[in-house]
């Protein structure tokens, strides 16, 4: 989880926003270090120019609500970071009875973010 949470700091601080972190996406190396993979990022200038951006594929359950479901930020970023650190130590993703790519689901589970309702860790 540290790892994971340094790779997303380290992006941030290229000036670039990850928009795909989720387990899946991060990969073991030979000595069991985190590498991030399949970046789907926004990369801007330090005046915040875009130079890259990439369109966001979605999976509610990880991403923070926003108006526009192609538009990420660090807040997103972190959102996802979060819900990765509990699927590593879950072994699921939040809500694990509710298919995020079924649309009357995907309403339930917005519907409890917006609430203020999140998974809990059990001790």
């Amino acid at each position: 989880a540290q790892q994971a949470a340094k790779s997303i700091v380290y992006i941030h601080k290229l000036i670039a926003f990850y928009y795909d972190t989720n387990a899946n996406n991060l990969l073991l190396n030979k000595d069991l270090n985190i590498k991030p993979a399949d970046f789907q990022g926004r990369y801007l200038l330090p005046d915040s120019i875009i130079v890259l951006n990439s369109l966001l594929l979605k999976n509610v359950k990880l991403f923070i609500l926003r108006s526009d479901p192609n538009y990420a930020d660090r807040k997103t970023d972190i959102f996802a970071l979060r819900s990765t650190i509990y699927f590593i130590i879950t072994g699921h993703e939040p809500f694990p009875e509710l298919d995020s790519f079924d649309d009357d689901d995907e309403a339930e589970i917005i519907s409890r973010y917006k609430s203020g309702q999140f998974p809990i860790l059990e001790p």
